[in-house]
């Protein structure tokens, strides 16, 4: 029989035959118990599960459905869930959040694309502070104003840093005017003394050099002889059995600046070494390292070729980043370092 036109959907064409009814859940009984299984769970509601087990009360399915009932009504968050899993956000997408948060000093506990509990901890944080339920699952809407506040922190951040770097380079310059300019030994190593990351720093060690290579062709050849044998050591106590055979040697000054240098480096051993550690655990890739190198390039830091290999040049360049930016001034990268280079290379 066929009708065409306008048919109510309480219309029936012979007395006794109820129309086919579609529960309040969505669920609409199946033929079939297969069908019956596969409706409910692709619409996954505690309602459709239970219309399930009421028209299949011993169906093959009784225990999962179950199951899923309980996990369903034991998730304290699963809408919030589900709709995020609904933007199905890419690694990069995850990456650009975790850095966001980070800006925002909501510590995502690592930048890498994986959302575990350090990201939804953080993404929670974030929520409440933004008068969000502290769910831990991000919306579109969420993801959009986080990304503004993002940005705009580090719009921010590098407005405070590029301020402090003209002062430090004001205050740089006019200490090189009036130790340095003047290129005699004591100046220059009175201004290495105070930056020896300066802007004018490598200008410095060279004359210095320079003046070291003068002193070995005038100086005695017991007191060049030790001389060598104490840079041969690189060792502060090689450094003062020299200064003790020749306390007034060609070279004398020379040792006591490095003793100094080497002092003070055994002072921060520990902690240069954990900020090593910290960046190899990074696993940095040569991508990530040439990415890095070009944009201590492009802010002017001189790290040296831009190859991903991190030599003298390129530690001294991150130091200068570091410092402006009152990061920890260590040479090496950790996460809040790498996350303010990305964050910058997205702004610039």
């Amino acid at each position: 029989m066929v009708a065409t036109g306008y048919l109510p959907s309480d219309y029936r064409f012979l007395e006794g035959i109820e129309p086919a009814q579609t529960s309040d859940s969505g669920f609409s009984p199946a033929v079939d118990e297969p069908e019956a299984w596969e409706q409910a769970r692709r619409l996954d509601t505690i309602a459709a599960y239970q219309a399930y087990l009421s028209a299949f009360p011993d169906g093959a399915h009784l225990g999962e459905a179950n199951g899923l009932i309980k996990e369903i009504e034991t998730e304290p968050n699963r809408a919030a869930r589900l709709a995020e899993d609904a933007l199905v956000l890419g690694r990069e997408q995850r990456m650009e959040i975790q850095r966001d948060l980070s800006i925002l000093e909501f510590n995502p506990r690592g930048i890498d694309g994986i959302f575990g509990p350090g990201s939804r901890n953080a993404i929670a944080g974030w929520q409440g502070a933004n008068g969000y339920p502290s769910t831990g699952f991000l919306s579109r809407e969420q993801i959009t104003r986080l990304d503004a506040q993002g940005e705009r922190r580090a719009a921010e951040l590098e407005a405070e840093a590029e301020a402090r770097r003209l002062e430090q380079e004001r205050q740089d310059r006019e200490y090189w005017q009036a130790t340095g300019t003047a290129g005699d030994e004591p100046g220059l190593r009175a201004y290495l003394k105070r930056y020896p990351d300066g802007l004018f720093a490598e200008v410095a060690q060279n004359r210095l050099s320079e003046y070291e290579e003068q002193k070995r062709a005038a100086a005695a050849a017991q007191d060049r002889s030790a001389w060598d044998q104490a840079i041969a050591l690189k060792t502060a106590a090689g450094y003062r059995e020299y200064l003790a055979a020749f306390p007034d040697g060609a070279f004398a000054e020379e040792a006591r600046t490095r003793i100094e240098a080497l002092t003070a480096e055994q002072e921060n051993s520990k902690e240069l070494q954990a900020a090593k550690l910290g960046e190899d655990r990074m696993g940095l890739n040569a991508q990530t390292r040439t990415l890095i190198e070009g944009r201590l390039t492009a802010l002017g830091l001189k790290p040296g070729p831009v190859d991903g290999v991190f030599d003298d040049r390129t530690r001294r360049a991150i130091r200068r980043y570091q410092e402006v930016r009152e990061l920890p001034v260590t040479g090496y990268l950790n996460q809040g370092t790498v996350v303010r280079l990305l964050a910058d290379s997205i702004l610039k």
